[in-house]
């Protein structure tokens, strides 16, 4: 929701939001939002937006709920008759409002060709302990999403215990935490390593997400998910 507001902020002539899991409207109709709709089932809010400034006067500097709004004492977003559960409406039409994702994305992309290479600090030899937590993965997904669900982790080593006397998928996930991130990798068969990139902010873990690529996990190919929640 407050990066929906936060586009609609970002946007002159921006009348109000309405907000449904991950989806934003951001509403330009010039005589603004004057009614709501009931939707079942869904979960909408319908916000207005109310200025003390000349809405052409874009807040380049607003930030996130997690920082100090630099310009939240000059706007204000009040529900629209009623607002929770309801869908905004007017005259709409295509041009009334701009449909936006309110999503981060979050991408794992291979280091040094990420297949056969282990994580390593500032060089090949540099492995402290202390750069990662070792937890049991049973494959590659599985450790992405240990990660994103782990404070300040910023990427990944995985390595496979699968063999012939096995019965189920085993594996190795390092989480890697070390404040400079991976630098470095080494080569190692049967490793693999990835580094995250994310739009969230510094040490921010996803709480959602979905996986956006529509293919099996490949260590030596880029990931992408979308972060619903954080």
């Amino acid at each position: 929701m407050e990066d929906c507001k936060s586009l609609c902020i970002q946007e002159p002539a921006c009348c109000g939001v309405e907000y449904s899991s991950g989806r934003c409207e951001v509403w330009t109709r010039p005589e603004g939002i004057e009614a709501t709709r009931q939707i079942e089932g869904r979960d909408f809010t319908c916000l207005s937006l109310s200025s003390r400034i000349d809405l052409a006067q874009i807040c380049s500097h607003w930030e996130h709920s997690w920082l100090e709004p630099a310009c939240a004492y000059k706007l204000e977003f009040s529900l629209a008759s009623g607002g929770r559960a309801t869908a905004c409406t007017g005259s709409a039409t295509s041009d009334e409002y701009k449909v936006r994702s309110c999503h981060k994305q979050l991408m794992f992309q291979p280091v040094d060709g990420g297949e056969g290479r282990a994580c390593r600090g500032s060089h090949e030899n540099d492995n402290s302990a202390a750069y990662f937590t070792v937890v049991e993965s049973p494959h590659l997904k599985s450790c992405w999403t240990a990660c994103l669900s782990e404070l300040g982790c910023k990427g990944v080593e995985f390595s496979s215990s699968n063999g012939p006397r096995r019965r189920r998928a085993t594996g190795r996930c390092e989480l890697w935490t070390r404040a400079e991130g991976i630098q470095s990798s080494k080569a190692a068969e049967g490793f693999a390593c990835q580094r995250l990139s994310s739009q969230l902010p510094d040490g921010v873990p996803c709480r959602s997400h979905y996986l956006t690529t529509r293919r099996r996990a490949q260590a030596a190919a880029a990931s992408h998910f979308d972060c619903l929640s954080w």
